[in-house]
């Protein structure tokens, strides 16, 4: 009969910018391929790692399909400096929610994934405290629980298989609120005015095309890009109102 050992592995937990780390690999808490990565507006670690990487990554990822809650995943990490791989936790649920026992098998995951390919070192920001609406510490919680559930946890001076660093600030900024709110509100507001342009870029081509996409304007979670990326398929795929025979009926919300 064939024994299964619990790999060691030895836990940091760190107060730092996530890229400014280096390691085998870093966790990218993923929701569960359920919508196009470009339909949503970029924010949190997945945001930076789309602005930081090719689009490799991405394409890797989006084959695999629809990915169960607590599965982890690996894909290149193409374009990212300091690091070989991706790994994408899938952290959320369909109610785009994070709980504590998703979180804990991420980090189960984690270990399994680290361990196939032969992985030494992976940073891991805190699953499910952004989006997820999980509690920072909630998540932090239900990580150790998952890595030490799933191998042997050493001391600091100890030989370990695996190192896994705990990002408690992933995108380099704590979660100050006095020492960010004008940088927060900065952001809020250019977010909000190319988004308002980019809707005005859709209600253009729609008046030029007839097109019907009021829906639209109800985005819940699509992003500026997607926007624009859903005009530009709509002046290539429908021809100009005037060029087609009869009445066309348009909604562009006015």
């Amino acid at each position: 009969m064939f024994l299964m050992t619990k790999p060691t592995i030895r836990i940091r937990i760190v107060e730092d910018d996530i890229f400014a780390l280096t390691a085998d690999a870093i966790v990218n808490p993923w929701n569960r391929n359920y919508w196009p990565r470009w339909l949503l507006a970029p924010g949190g670690l997945s945001g930076k790692l789309k602005e930081r990487t090719t689009e490799e990554p991405w394409k890797q990822l989006a084959k695999l399909g629809l990915l169960p809650t607590g599965e982890v995943v690996v894909t290149g990490a193409e374009g990212l400096d300091g690091y070989r791989y991706i790994f994408h936790a899938i952290g959320l649920t369909f109610g785009w929610k994070a709980t504590p026992d998703g979180v804990a098998q991420c980090a189960r995951n984690i270990v399994r994934r680290a361990v196939e390919r032969d992985v030494r070192t992976v940073t891991v920001p805190l699953i499910g405290a952004g989006h997820g609406k999980l509690p920072a510490e909630q998540s932090e919680a239900a990580i150790l629980a998952g890595l030490a559930d799933s191998a042997h946890v050493v001391g600091p001076g100890e030989e370990a298989r695996l190192e896994v660093i705990v990002v408690r600030y992933p995108v380099g900024q704590k979660e100050n609120p006095a020492m960010s709110e004008n940088a927060r509100a900065e952001d809020e507001a250019s977010a909000a005015a190319d988004f308002a342009e980019a809707q005005r870029e859709l209600d253009a081509a729609c008046e030029e095309t007839g097109a019907t996409v009021g829906c639209i304007r109800a985005p819940g979670g699509l992003s500026a890009d997607a926007l624009r990326e859903v005009a530009k398929i709509i002046r290539q795929e429908v021809p100009p109102q005037k060029q087609r025979n009869g009445n066309v009926q348009t909604n562009n919300g006015r």
